[in-house]
């Protein structure tokens, strides 16, 4: 009696330049019964629930593979970070390594919440600081457009559309607009 062993796919390293990740590693080969698959989880995620297949197309080499994060379909993988899983046939591996979905953060409004805080209203309020990515820094900006306070995304409080900004220390300054640090888009009014 022969018996055939599958080999798991195992994943050594992910390493990302722009948007384009090597996946490198042992026994990415597909074969009609144990075909090779590769999925994104999102970094926090302790389950398979929230994979989303990226690629499905057998692996270039049997010890690596691209992934384009550029090309990943936004409606499903949102901005931030991710483990690479690679499945072959019943068997996975997850990597160690994190895989950068880029964010372009931007603000769409903005308004005093009470005397102390301002709500912002925007696209991808995310940090991949965690993925090598960045971290957004919000500045208020004063009626003359000078930075008057400047506040880091982890010390905001919120979510990736909407987010708290509570500045300190800008007294008696009149706190005209709002802007993302190094943003080309122009200051948001607050109204």
């Amino acid at each position: 009696m022969t018996h055939r062993f599958l080999r798991r796919g195992k994943i050594l390293s992910v390493a990302q330049k722009d948007s384009t990740a090597t996946v490198s590693g042992t026994n990415f080969y597909s074969t009609p019964k144990n075909p090779f698959s590769a999925s994104v989880r999102p970094s926090t995620s302790t389950d398979d629930k929230s994979d989303v297949v990226v690629r499905t197309t057998p692996a270039e080499t049997a010890t690596s593979f691209a992934l384009d994060a550029s090309k990943f379909d936004a409606k499903k993988v949102a901005p931030g970070c991710y483990l690479v899983v690679v499945n072959v046939g019943t068997m996975s591996d997850v990597s160690k390594d994190k895989l950068q979905v880029a964010a372009t953060p931007k603000i769409t409004a903005a308004r005093k919440n009470g005397d102390n805080s301002i709500e912002v209203t925007g696209e991808q309020l995310i940090s991949t600081k965690d993925c090598g990515g960045t971290e957004p820094t919000f500045e208020i900006l004063d009626d003359k457009a000078a930075v008057i306070a400047t506040i880091a995304f982890a010390d905001a409080k919120g979510n990736a559309t909407k987010v708290t900004l509570a500045p300190k220390g800008i007294g008696d300054k009149k706190v005209t607009s709002v802007h993302i640090k190094d943003s080309k888009d122009a200051p948001t009014t607050i109204q």
